[in-house]
């Protein structure tokens, strides 16, 4: 009986969990959200990241921190001084899985992880979180486990450990927003960053060790609209009577209104 129950319990939270990926996909799909693909070599960079021409690469070149021997950092830095920066666009109260192409130097596993930030990130209920200008950060470690070792190009997550994917991530408002980078081990190369709400949700886009996988950039976002021109004010005229006996009394009015301001004063000019 005991062994029946725990299978039935095992059973519910199989369920509990494909029901809620179900969920997450539906709400994903109504959004009209899709995937973002970044190619790093484009980013604004600050600091060490260099980017190196690479046949292998996605664009052929990725954006390169070299080992130089410094201490891995234990939390994110709020003004670091190597990052990297881009730009896109996303849904707001959209899940969305968030994956990196990235390769140690010299495959060695210390050499693997980085802190991830955004301008406009939060949690599931809303509660701001991985910002930009905190201490706060994602972490993206290359290697899965303890001991797992890495080797050449491999897609990993925001989670850490065998099958284990990280919490996704939320953006607060609709439209531009921005990730940055930040070194936590050096000696790492990315190439490819992305943000999935439906095809990438629940799986990895490639291997995590010796991956070929290049997916298509997404375009970038339009850049903003100008601001508009002054505009001129609007004046109506109105008299009365219109028509008499000369000599002939007329009282003259005005209604005018300024679409992109106030009317500071008004002056008649009788010629």
């Amino acid at each position: 009986m005991e062994r029946f129950i725990k299978r039935m319990n095992l059973r519910v939270l199989v369920l509990i969990a494909l029901l809620t990926l179900s969920f997450l996909a539906i709400t994903a799909a109504q959004t009209g959200a899709t995937n973002i693909v970044l190619y790093a070599s484009e980013a604004t960079r600050v600091g060490n990241w260099q980017v190196v021409s690479d046949a292998t690469a996605a664009g052929g070149a990725r954006i390169n921190n070299p080992d130089q021997g410094a201490a891995k950092r234990t939390t994110a830095l709020a003004n670091p001084a190597d990052y990297f920066e881009m730009t896109f666009n996303a849904q707001a109260n959209t899940p969305y899985r968030l994956w990196i192409r990235g390769k140690a130097q010299n495959n060695y596993w210390g050499n693997d992880s980085v802190f991830i930030q955004f301008s406009g990130s939060v949690t599931s209920s809303q509660t701001p979180t991985y910002r930009i200008g905190t201490t706060s950060a994602a972490e993206m470690n290359l290697e899965d486990c303890s001991g797992c070792g890495v080797q050449g190009w491999g897609w990993q997550d925001n989670g850490w450990g065998v099958g284990v994917m990280g919490p996704a991530i939320y953006f607060q408002t609709t439209g531009q927003q921005t990730i940055r980078v930040q070194v936590r081990e050096d000696g790492l190369s990315i190439d490819q960053i992305v943000l999935s709400p439906t095809t990438y949700l629940n799986s990895s886009p490639g291997a995590l060790k010796n991956d070929t996988t290049i997916i298509p950039k997404s375009s970038p976002p339009p850049p903003p609209p100008p601001p508009p021109g002054n505009q001129p004010p609007q004046v109506t005229i109105s008299a009365m009577p219109l028509s008499g006996t000369a000599p002939l009394l007329v009282n003259f009015s005005s209604a005018a209104s300024d679409p992109d301001g106030f009317i500071a004063a008004y002056g008649w000019t009788f010629g």
